[in-house]
């Protein structure tokens, strides 16, 4: 990805409380794709840094720009375009939340950084979610043997994201 255009996002790590209700999630996530601000929650385990989810915040944009989209919102296509799958069922198998779920990321983009900001706290707070503490919101999250194992590379940090941005752009040649 050329970097000269920087898509202001924002996101946070974050544990479900007690007040968590899966089903609030998927409602107040369809009332989202009616604004121009794209809000996903999704399964951190195999994202590998910021710059990962920048890239896939990229691929999702320029895919609705040149028409090449696979879904019909942001959200949606974000999840496609970062887990490397066109069928939303496999990106939701790699990517989705589960009820088993320990945490999660929520991922806003689409508005200046300052109006993103303001949708992920405003989320967080409506969904009943709780922040991991600042040291822990750090990418990745999972141990790099569970990454290196699923992206089928070595134990380089560099190779390791490489490898998660070709998978990435596999979408547009499928």
């Amino acid at each position: 990805m050329e970097e000269k255009e920087v898509i202001p996002f924002s996101y946070r790590i974050c544990t479900f409380s007690s007040s968590f209700n899966i089903e609030n999630v998927v409602s107040n996530l369809k009332n989202s794709k009616e604004c121009k601000i794209s809000i996903q929650i999704l399964n951190p385990a195999l994202i590998v840094s910021k710059r990962h989810l920048a890239v896939a915040i990229h691929h999702t944009l320029q895919s609705f720009k040149v028409k090449r989209n696979v879904a019909r919102d942001n959200s949606t296509e974000f999840l496609i375009r970062i887990s490397g799958r066109r069928q939303i069922s496999k990106a939701l198998d790699l990517y989705g939340i589960t009820h088993d779920s320990t945490n999660v990321l929520v991922l806003v983009f689409g508005g200046t950084e300052k109006e993103n900001n303001e949708s992920l706290s405003d989320f967080i707070q409506t969904m009943g979610l709780k922040e991991l503490e600042k040291e822990k919101q750090k990418l990745p999250i999972s141990s790099l043997e569970i990454l290196t194992e699923f992206y089928d590379c070595s134990k380089n940090p560099d190779d390791l994201e490489k490898k998660a941005l070709e998978l990435m752009a596999t979408i547009d040649v499928q």
